[in-house]
């Protein structure tokens, strides 16, 4: 049987979602997924995120530490859904019905309305545009600081940001079988267990500053209720003579949510290897901060952090979050109060 083309999964574009920016703020992906990213400002300010997200929406935080430059992004996405056969996507934000032909200035009005929400935060915080997006990709991919130059045509963004990646695969039968390797430096993939605040994120953050680092956290949204009715299905099992407890256990899970994780993607040099590891152990077991250093999970980890990726990673917990503001890097309410006292 003849094949209409042939991919090779030992490139990184043949698993890479993205797809072409349509808009100059706007990416559509392979999938249909339409994605945008918010650049955080500076200082701290006082305002509110609308969090009316159905399902089918997805948010990433990501902190790039790399060489010695800080940036902190949130990247949007919006994955349509529609029911049999018609075009209206049912998911557009606040439960809205959305045409086929009025899906991306939906998705364009509702990003525009987040970069507002956190400019009220975040001063300063703004929408990239073009070049701006593409730098942003290619440096979360490579996470070596690179500035992109927009093409001619801002299609293939797959093939056009991984074309000199320089990534090592290793072969499946291999002792080497989950190592990643990108432009001769190993990629080690932090799962952690628990979300800090914002303050003392900062201070664990702060042991790292002589490495490179993306600290990153997604979240695949879920409505309240879907997400209330998951919880209790995975904790069906716990404390059987005594469902009083799990009920109480589940009681002081506050706010709206998702399947959230936490994750920090280093990047170190081969020789230094052994001994980086060492010391993050030690670091995040100093601050009692549960993680999993992965080794089979590398790679699903890694390709989860990335903007857009929202099939990769597994399976993860769901999780309701009370303060969005917090859990985004945005100074929520604990964080405000102790700037409040430190000033008083």
């Amino acid at each position: 049987m003849l094949e209409d083309y042939e991919l090779d999964y030992g490139k990184p574009y043949a698993w890479l979602s993205w797809g072409g920016l349509i808009l100059p703020e706007v990416v559509r992906n392979k999938d249909g997924s339409l994605m945008g990213f918010v650049r955080y400002g500076n200082g701290g300010g006082a305002g509110k995120l609308g969090m009316d997200y159905p399902e089918g929406w997805a948010m990433w935080l990501d902190k790039q530490h790399l060489q010695g430059g800080e940036a902190l992004t949130l990247c949007l996405l919006w994955n349509p859904m529609k029911k049999g056969k018609s075009s209206v996507a049912w998911n557009g934000y606040g439960g809205e019905q959305v045409e086929a032909g009025k899906r991306v200035d939906h998705f364009l009005r509702v990003l525009l309305k987040l970069e507002k929400e956190a400019a009220s935060l975040s001063p300063g915080s703004r929408v990239l545009r073009l070049g701006e997006v593409l730098t942003y990709l290619k440096t979360a991919l490579q996470m070596v600081p690179e500035e992109v130059s927009m093409p001619d045509v801002p299609l293939y963004l797959d093939a056009v940001l991984s074309r000199d990646m320089d990534m090592k695969l290793f072969a499946p039968g291999s002792a080497d079988k989950n190592r990643l390797n990108i432009r001769n430096r190993e990629i080690v993939a932090i799962s952690l267990k628990s979300s800090l605040r914002e303050s003392r994120l900062a201070l664990v953050l702060r042991a790292f500053h002589q490495m490179d680092y993306r600290f990153c956290r997604r979240v695949l949204l879920m409505p309240e209720e879907k997400l209330g009715a998951e919880l209790k299905r995975l904790t069906g099992g716990w404390c059987r003579q005594r469902e009083s407890i799990t009920e109480y256990m589940l009681s002081k899970q506050k706010g709206s949510g998702g399947m959230a994780s936490d994750m920090l993607i280093f990047a170190i040099r081969p020789e230094e290897l052994e001994a980086r590891q060492e010391y993050i152990r030690q670091v995040l077991e100093a601050v009692d901060l549960p993680f999993v250093m992965e080794d089979f999970g590398c790679k699903q980890v890694w390709w989860s952090s990335l903007p857009g990726m929202f099939r990769a990673g597994g399976r993860q917990w769901p999780r309701k979050i009370e303060d969005w503001e917090e859990w985004l890097l945005l100074g929520g309410s604990q964080t405000r109060k102790e700037a409040e006292l430190v000033q008083a």
